[in-house]
């Protein structure tokens, strides 16, 4: 699935009837594109995200900190765990990307993680990130890809980025 983000970097017109809810546009354009395979022992979800014209843009999750959940930075992406599962995070794009953890404070009293992935500077900031829910070791995950065109391989399955799509090859 894929889905044009533009509307959501929209302001409002200053001192415009709220009712009539105007909007101007900020120069900031977006999409992102969503692939998911919820089958076999290794449920995956893999987002792309490209936003234009922003100044700086950071990618992020918020995780729940609820029944242990513990969730940290590792090398090439981050790891959220709860006694012996874990959605593991693999940072596809941009380029030596790394996560940082910041603990967010949620309505009443729930906490979170927000795992944050910064671009670098640049016109257009692309993010690419693989989402495995496992038991035990997470299958390996590769990527040739540029940020518009390429293969990522989770474990044996397949999907291809064309473009803003993302489309599974092998399940």
């Amino acid at each position: 699935m894929s889905v044009d983000l533009s509307a959501v970097y929209r302001t409002a017109v200053a001192g415009a009837d709220p009712k009539k809810k105007e909007y101007t546009g900020t120069g900031i354009s977006g999409w992102r594109a969503f692939a998911c395979d919820p089958s076999g022992a290794t449920p995956t979800l893999v987002v792309a995200d490209e936003i234009a014209g922003a100044p700086a843009a950071t990618w992020t999750m918020h995780v729940p900190l609820d029944g242990g959940m513990q969730v940290a930075a590792e090398d090439g992406g981050f790891a959220a765990r709860a006694d012996d599962a874990a959605l593991t995070g693999r940072i596809l794009a941009p380029a030596g990307a790394v996560a940082r953890i910041e603990a967010v404070a949620g309505e009443k009293g729930r906490r979170f993680a927000a795992v944050r992935i910064d671009a670098p500077p640049g016109p257009v900031a692309t993010f690419l990130v693989a989402l495995v829910l496992h038991r035990g070791a997470a299958p390996a995950v590769t990527c040739a890809s540029d940020g518009h065109a390429g293969v990522i391989t989770v474990g044996g399955r397949r999907l291809r980025l064309d473009g803003d799509r993302l489309l599974w090859e092998s399940h």
